[in-house]
């Protein structure tokens, strides 16, 4: 039995709001302040005093990282956001003219953008068109043909919450010879995810989301198998071997994922993340996820006897830590707007509200926005 005031205790948010926005931006934990304000404080007294203490740190962030996905932290770099990962992947398999790349027509836009940046170079960019919110494995074959590099798709889809089918996209890259890049900025935290199972080999996380950390924060995931074949510029200093060599050593091709880094990533980032992932270790991955998804069952199952339409999938396998449900009649602004007006914060886009609940969340909560909602 969970002590659930507890955990409320510690997510100062739960004293303002009744806040279900967590797939959008999740606030931080006093976990996550903490160590970086700690790391502030050092800095401002010491200056770079205890830098090598911090370095550590952030490397024990880096194997927090690998350990929630089952990477190996040699896997794992800091880039700001998918844009960051998407031009490392471009750059790196070599993207050219007359290739295409697939992805979905229900992405969100970071997963599709950067893509679309490469058509003036002559890529093609092939949008699978979902049925009822969902990626049909079959539809996603029929778009791949033998120009096709890379497929590029979300764990979890942000508008409708519906979780991909991982298994059958990953077999369909192996067979047609295609990289697979998974964004699970929408998913990873909130649902059990296992990068070896998953079998792609890029995967972008943005972690303030369901990881509860500071915008401005990405996971890259690169298969081990994949580093030395990928070509990255090496224009930084860090991008060359001997870390803390300034003499301009020779690139080292064979480094890690953090190659890819170029700069150092953001200290205050990546250590508030820490303080949060070590929050997540205390609990427990497996209990925040099946929580996650009680409460996001608990809203589900009972939306529909409030007059609503639940726009996210109702098969136990597709569904996620998000519920997106609209009403036949009142839009979905005016919804979150009288919401809002209660304390309570969801997202509405294109006349539908999506709502989030993360580990910290009551069923208290649920039930007050079931009687919030307006018929």
């Amino acid at each position: 039995m969970i002590e659930i005031e507890k955990i409320r205790s510690m997510f100062p948010v739960t004293r303002n709001l009744v806040y279900l926005n967590n797939a959008a931006v999740a606030p931080l934990p006093l976990a996550a302040t903490d160590a970086i304000n700690e790391y502030l404080a050092d800095i401002r007294d010491y200056g770079s005093v205890h830098d090598s203490r911090w370095l550590k740190e952030i490397e024990g962030v880096r194997e927090h990282c690998a350990s929630i996905m089952n990477a190996d932290p040699s896997e794992i770099a800091f880039l700001k956001n998918p844009l960051s990962a998407i031009s490392v992947v471009v750059k790196g398999v070599g993207l050219k003219e007359k290739s295409n790349v697939v992805t979905a027509d229900v992405e969100f836009p970071a997963n599709v953008y950067p893509w679309m940046s490469m058509v003036p170079k002559g890529v093609e960019v092939k949008f699978v068109g979902a049925r009822g919110g969902r990626i049909q494995p079959e539809d996603v074959d029929k778009s791949i043909d033998s120009r096709t590099r890379i497929l590029a798709i979300s764990l979890v889809e942000f508008g409708s919450g519906y979780q991909c089918a991982i298994e059958e996209l990953k077999d369909i890259c192996r067979r047609r010879g295609v990289y697979f890049f998974l964004d699970a900025s929408h998913g990873l935290g909130s649902v059990p995810f296992d990068v070896r199972e998953c079998g792609a080999d890029f995967v972008m996380v943005g972690a303030h989301k369901w990881l509860l950390g500071l915008r401005g924060t990405g996971i890259f995931f690169c298969r081990n198998e994949m580093i030395e074949k990928m070509e990255c510029d090496a224009s930084s200093w860090r991008s060359f071997a001997g870390e803390g060599d300034c003499s301009g050593a020779r690139p080292d091709a064979g480094r890690d994922a953090r190659r890819f880094e170029a700069e150092r990533p953001s200290f205050p980032n990546v250590l508030g993340l820490g303080g949060s992932l070590r929050l997540r270790e205390k609990f427990g991955n497996p209990m925040i996820c099946t929580r996650i998804r009680m409460l996001a069952d608990r809203l589900m199952d009972s939306l529909e006897q409030s007059g609503y339409v639940v726009k996210s999938p109702l098969q136990p396998r597709e569904r996620s830590g998000i519920v997106a449900f609209s009403h036949p009649t009142i839009d979905a602004k005016e919804i979150s707007a009288k919401l809002k007006k209660a304390g309570i914060i969801v997202t509405a886009r294109n006349n539908v509200i999506r709502a989030s609940p993360h580990f910290y969340n009551s069923e208290d909560e649920i039930d007050l926005l079931l009687s919030e909602l307006p018929r």
